[in-house]
């Protein structure tokens, strides 16, 4: 522990200064945007937000959304826990507090109440449209810098990681479908009970949509793998770097060039695409004539990435549990 304190960069301080601010400024345009655009208005757009209206609908009286929030968020994040691992909860511990709690300052204290109230608009169908399309991009804003960041918002997002790591969904197409799945059920509760609502859950569809759109332009278009292949002469440094501190494989490949007739040693490994800055970086520290090339790959399948199994194996291994 003490080792790798000592070994703490200044740049490994910015990096995790920046990660976490974006964490924080994700969390907080989430929760603002969710506020400002959709709570007002009461627009069902899927999230934990779309299942807090459903609640306070049938509830009624005291205002109980943003407490419906913290529940459900609190409680998603103990499974994230125990499904996606330690790691994944502290990087999400962060933001499952600045979300709700950024939501209950735009709908409980009274300055930014009135200032929520103004935006929001009167209600009316240009309002509805207008609330639904703004709180898709902010939404789909703030979900993509909280990744970026290498956290998570929390909430629904962690069902979306969980769909991801068992059945290779997108995090996005992930997202849209848990978002659909709200909204249906808003519309079947709404279509009975007050059918005047519905137009709410319509418009929350066109939010949902840009919601999502918006995720694969910012974050989800970033994370296909790449192949790296190295040729060094610090191969064994910049391998140990991989498998030690990266914790990726490595595999080694004696290789001979054609017009040198010189035997070297080729570095290849698979990573995120997150990762690319960091292994790039480090490679032109310790050895900037290294030879290397970076070539994306749609789909890797394997430890340290998605699990290779479909739907009916993932049923199986479960019942066999």
């Amino acid at each position: 522990m003490l080792n790798k304190l000592k070994n703490i960069t200044s740049v490994d301080v910015i990096k995790f200064i920046y990660h976490n601010f974006l964490i924080i400024l994700g969390s907080f345009i989430l929760g603002f945007g969710t506020a400002i655009f959709l709570t007002k208005n009461l627009i069902v757009a899927g999230g934990l937000s779309g299942i807090a209206f459903i609640i306070q609908f049938f509830v009624g009286g005291t205002q109980i959304i943003d407490i419906v929030v913290w529940v459900a968020t609190i409680i998603l994040w103990v499974i994230s826990f125990f499904i996606l691992g330690k790691q994944f909860a502290l990087r999400t511990l962060l933001a499952s507090i600045i979300f709700p709690l950024s939501l209950t300052l735009c709908y409980r204290v009274p300055g930014f109440e009135k200032f929520v109230d103004y935006v929001s608009g009167s209600g009316t169908t240009g309002d509805l449209l207008l609330c639904s399309i703004f709180g898709g991009i902010t939404i789909g804003a703030g979900v993509s810098l909280t990744f970026l960041g290498k956290g998570s918002t929390g909430g629904v997002d962690v069902i979306s990681f969980i769909l991801n790591k068992y059945f290779g969904i997108k995090v996005s197409i992930a997202g849209l479908l848990i978002d659909g799945t709200i909204i249906i059920s808003a519309l079947i509760a709404f279509g009975i009970s007050e059918p005047s609502y519905i137009p709410n859950c319509l418009v929350g569809i066109i939010s949902a949509v840009v919601a999502s759109l918006i995720i694969e332009l910012m974050y989800s278009r970033k994370q296909n793998a790449f192949i790296l292949e190295v040729i060094s002469e610090r191969y064994e440094d910049i391998a140990n770097y991989i498998m030690n501190e990266m914790e990726r494989g490595v595999t080694l490949i004696e290789i001979k060039g054609a017009y040198t007739n010189i035997n070297r040693t080729m570095i290849r490994s698979i990573m995120s695409k997150s990762e690319y800055l960091e292994i790039k970086d480090y490679i032109a520290k310790i050895d900037p004539n290294a030879f290397l090339t970076f070539t994306d790959t749609n789909a890797v399948y394997g430890n340290g990435f998605k699990e290779n199994f479909g739907v009916s194996n993932f049923v199986r291994k479960k019942i066999k549990k």
